[in-house]
């Protein structure tokens, strides 16, 4: 009997199980892949893009042509929600997909709760193909000097230093870093690169909460107004919507799908996940790493239930490595208490980038 294997989302780890789908295909199995997109931009590269590094062709990922290529069915769409007591998705327009096995890899979105937005020139950098489409318009529309960046984050730091370099003067870049400034958790070395690295580009910094954001600026929450003609949203993540609007599956308190180490549902064996729409005890923080290095784990641990075979536990490094950009072809780089920073950085960053772009976008799978 034919089983089905949905995969939900598009995002690094179910790329993985793609891979391994092309190459080592399982019988009698239907497989669907549902994704809004049909190329992944590759979040790693997005400041580059900004900066004007790379072409956006060479920071995608076709996985609709990788999809096809696992013999797979790909359905352009956006999920509206899951029923897993049904082992069923809706997806928006009210069809139903059915499936037998499910993996989750739809990521995080950017949280929005504390600001009222009123304007489509206030943009979340995810999904990044709608910033993306949104940031042509802008550049394309405008020659209004000043644009925000709302979020304490290194993502703030690295969009603010790529806006810098392609927009040179033309327009004025602010960083609204929150009460706590900018990189809060981060260690003084770090910090003080980043910091250095965006004196160097005339960025400025503001320590004040975004209350309200539109097409004209940003009014903070001590009542101060900045105008501003392009608001960027960098402001952590939150749950996605699809998971608030599912039933029967385990959430924690912030509405991340829960799963243990084998990266499995904790009230539904049927149903794996990975990447940020995830809530893993051993792992506090949301980060592109993991749900890299989540990818083979994924991938084997859904084949392994669909054969009955045992499964792996995903056990996240203690120290992670960091290459963040800071503009011009220079980069920082940390991991643990070291950090470094130069020309060389942004060159092993790119090699990087680079490489894991051209697997699933060079291979049989998606040629």
């Amino acid at each position: 009997m034919t089983r089905h294997l949905l995969l939900l989302g598009g995002g690094h780890a179910n790329i993985h199980l793609l891979e391994a789908l092309v190459h080592d295909p399982l019988p009698d199995i239907r497989v669907t892949l549902v994704s809004p997109y049909r190329m992944q931009i590759y979040s790693g590269m997005l400041p580059g893009w900004i900066a004007g590094q790379y072409r956006l062709d060479e920071c995608q990922i076709p996985i609709e042509k990788l999809a096809m290529a696992a013999g797979a069915a790909f359905r352009c769409a956006h999920a509206y929600g899951i029923d897993a007591d049904a082992r069923c998705v809706r997806l928006r327009g009210g069809e139903i997909i059915d499936y037998d096995f499910l993996a989750v890899d739809i990521g995080s979105e950017v949280r929005t709760d504390a600001i009222l937005c009123e304007s489509e020139h206030v943009v979340p950098v995810r999904p990044a193909q709608r910033f993306v489409e949104r940031y042509q318009r802008f550049t394309d529309a405008t020659d209004v000097a000043s644009i925000a960046v709302v979020g304490g984050g290194m993502a703030s730091a690295e969009i603010a230093c790529a806006l810098r370099h392609a927009l040179a003067d033309r327009h004025e870049v602010t960083i609204f870093a929150g009460g706590k400034g900018l990189l809060p958790s981060s260690l003084h070395a770090l910090r003080d690169r980043i910091l250095r690295a965006l004196r160097a580009y005339r960025v400025k910094v503001v320590n004040e909460e975004v209350r309200r954001a539109d097409d004209t600026g940003v009014e903070t929450s001590v009542g101060n107004r900045f105008a501003a003609s392009f608001v960027v949203l960098a402001t952590g993540p939150q749950a996605p919507q699809v998971l608030h609007r599912s039933r029967g599956i385990a959430l924690d308190e912030s509405g991340y799908l829960k799963v243990d180490s084998t990266l499995r549902s904790l009230n539904h064996p049927e149903i794996f996940a990975a990447g940020d729409c995830t809530s893993l005890p051993s792992l506090k923080i949301k980060s592109g790493v993991y749900a890299v290095r989540q990818g083979p784990v994924l991938a084997h641990n859904v084949r392994a239930a669909m054969t009955h075979r045992r499964l792996q536990r995903f056990h996240p490094q203690r120290r992670t490595l960091y290459l963040v950009s800071t503009g011009a072809r220079h980069a920082v780089g940390t991991w643990g208490p070291l950090s470094w920073e130069g020309d060389w950085v942004w060159k092993w960053k790119d090699r990087i980038d680079r490489r894991f772009v051209r697997r699933f976008s060079g291979s049989r799978g998606a040629g």
